[in-house]
């Protein structure tokens, strides 16, 4: 890609950035980022203990994978978002000083207050800018939470996040690896829909490839191609599949409504299918020899 057609995406993915950090309310439809359910499960499956909020689960999987090398002096994200999850890094001591970028400057706002009212705000430091232009540091750790999936060439990024790792640095992934651009597999389609039917919700379907490129040349870019290109990098990465075939592919965006019972039930399913292969979220840890 060159990078004239590059800064164009940026530009786009970063006004449909700032447009959702900038609203305000809640969606009626549901999402699995606002079941505390949903990181029990999680939590258990990274690091065998439930987590009743996303910002806790990387905090106790670098606890359990990694106590040897906390903390974390010098700490890189990309793609942080509105920082939760680095902010609650901080705050339990597991990092020291992070270094965050993104591309939404509505986002690196809502970082900045957080980071403020939670008194880190002087280890924080904010980047609104392609980190893959502009940082030549390095770092005790690389962080990438939510945002890996959003790099229009996965190797491309994994070979960056090897290159800013200090010798014995570690790479820590929590994100989305299913099907770039969202271009599930029939197989995959004709299961969640069979299931999501009991729950009288409409069916899934493939997403427009080109559509979604339109609203986010980011969403999905190269996401098919994370697992392979983190283990041509980091071969001995450890590597946790976190399911999401049907708590993410089934069911979130939907009008859906479970009761604590129906939604136990739904995650119990979820957890067959992770064992049996078929997921799109995993959570990764590795270090740089």
């Amino acid at each position: 890609m060159n990078s004239s057609r590059r800064d164009e995406d940026l530009a786009v993915a970063a006004a449909k950035w700032d447009a959702h950090h900038g609203k305000q309310g809640a969606s009626s439809a549901w999402s699995w980022w606002n079941e505390p359910a949903i990181f029990n499960y999680l939590g258990k499956l990274v690091c065998g203990e439930p987590c009743a909020r996303s910002e806790d689960l990387p905090v106790l999987a670098i606890k359990k994978h990694c106590a040897p090398d906390v903390p974390f002096e010098h700490a890189l994200s990309v793609g942080c978002g509105a920082g939760h999850k680095e902010i609650s890094l901080l705050q339990s001591g597991i990092v020291r000083h992070f270094t965050l970028y993104d591309i939404s400057k509505e986002a690196l706002s809502r970082v900045r207050v957080r980071a403020e009212k939670a008194r880190v705000a002087d280890f924080v430091r904010l980047v609104c800018a392609d980190a893959f232009q502009c940082e030549r540091g390095k770092f005790d750790m690389v962080y990438w939470d939510n945002a890996l999936h959003h790099m229009m060439d996965a190797h491309a990024a994994l070979a960056w996040s090897r290159r800013r790792l200090k010798r014995g640095g570690t790479l820590v992934v929590n994100d989305f690896v299913g099907p770039s651009r969202f271009q599930w597999k029939e197989e995959l389609l004709a299961m969640c829909n069979e299931i999501v039917s009991y729950f009288n919700v409409p069916p899934t379907c493939r997403t427009d490839a080109k559509e979604l490129e339109k609203i986010d040349p980011t969403e999905a870019a190269d996401s098919g191609r994370i697992q392979e290109a983190l283990l041509r990098y980091f071969p001995d990465a450890l590597w946790i599949p976190l399911g999401g075939a049907l708590y993410f592919v089934g069911f979130t965006g939907k009008p859906v409504k479970f009761t604590p019972d129906s939604l136990v039930h739904m995650i119990g399913l979820d957890a067959r299918l992770n064992a049996a292969g078929i997921y799109v979220y995993a959570f990764a840890l590795a270090k740089k020899a």
